[in-house]
């Protein structure tokens, strides 16, 4: 054994001198030659792609918003022999909670910069004239006095808020007039401003019922399109927020990150912004709605058993 020992080590002195008198160090492993990974090249790709995706789609979406409108006076009118009562129609409100909008009647004169192809009736004969508006729910009856007279009336709609953000409604409007002293039809030339905050009405004729002397109109109300991005953008959040912290909790607990006890914060701060998003949603209706349903109970819900599982692993780690 010891004369074994003694040959090796003069064996590795023999060695050593020989690389001494040729002047070349000890010779040591070399190293695998390093091949860059492609892995962060790509990943540079995507966040470039989505960037671009993300221009393209933002770009977009301010010309779809910020369209030209066209025109809104709408007329509506029929011909008669004798002059007809002018009137206006204005939106005043909309409540998609009792799924009804407020409307604005007034009788009126028109100026001359008008030019209608016929005069209008004179203030002092529509003393004798009665109006009738009829939105196939309720009848309203109005005596008229002069071009003074204006009234604010509910019109039934039919729509459900349930169906936020796309939610819309329908309604019909039927405007006629009548004298009181011999019940004759009264023609009746209408103007109406479709113009109603943070809704989009439009109004048209409604030709299949059409009255004999009076006005039928078709109404839909919708939200505007920059309402409904917003819409889903508030609850694409809403989602992400939740997968997040469900992400958090099930990979702590699971030992695949390590614990880091600032991240409590974190995920007891998502359980609050939650409903602080829903709560500044545009137009936000009451809770409950379908919406609510499908993204905010489950997000809620995945918030807070991604808590429950970080702070299950912090309690029970030794």
């Amino acid at each position: 054994m010891a004369e074994g020992s003694r040959k090796r080590e003069h064996s590795r002195d023999l060695g050593s001198m020989t690389d001494a008198k040729s002047g070349s160090l000890p010779s040591a492993p070399v190293p695998p030659e390093h091949k860059s990974s492609p892995g962060p090249r790509r990943r540079i790709a995507i966040v470039v792609g989505l960037l671009l995706t993300a221009v393209i789609a933002y770009v977009g979406l301010i010309s779809l918003l910020f369209r030209q409108n066209p025109d809104v006076e709408l007329f509506f009118g029929m011909a008669a022999a004798e002059p007809p009562l002018d009137l206006t129609l204005n939106m005043v409100s909309m409540d998609p909670v009792r799924q009804g909008i407020d409307v604005r009647i007034e009788a009126a004169k028109p100026s001359e910069s008008r030019q209608w192809q016929q005069r209008s009736i004179e203030p002092a004969d529509m003393r004798n004239l009665l109006l009738q508006v009829d939105d196939r729910y309720l009848t309203y009856q109005i005596a008229m006095q002069d071009t003074r007279t204006k009234t604010v009336l509910e019109i039934g709609l039919s729509g459900s808020i349930s169906g936020y953000p796309l939610d819309h409604y329908n309604g019909r409007l039927s405007i006629s007039a009548k004298r009181r002293d011999s019940e004759a039809p009264q023609p009746v030339r209408l103007t109406v401003w479709p113009l109603l905050s943070d809704w989009n009405v439009d109004i048209a004729s409604d030709e299949a019922s059409k009255a004999s002397a009076g006005i039928d109109l078709r109404l839909q109300v919708s939200r505007p399109t920059s309402f409904i991005v917003m819409a889903f953008a508030f609850y694409a959040a809403m989602a992400l927020i939740g997968l997040s912290g469900l992400t958090i909790g099930a990979l702590v607990f699971l030992g695949v990150r390590p614990l880091q006890p600032p991240m409590t914060g974190a995920l007891a701060a998502m359980i609050f912004s939650i409903p602080a998003l829903r709560g500044i949603m545009p137009g936000a209706p009451p809770l409950g709605i379908r919406a609510d349903v499908l993204i905010l109970v489950w997000v809620e819900l995945a918030v807070i058993l991604g808590l429950s599982l970080f702070v299950f692993t912090w309690v029970s780690r030794r």
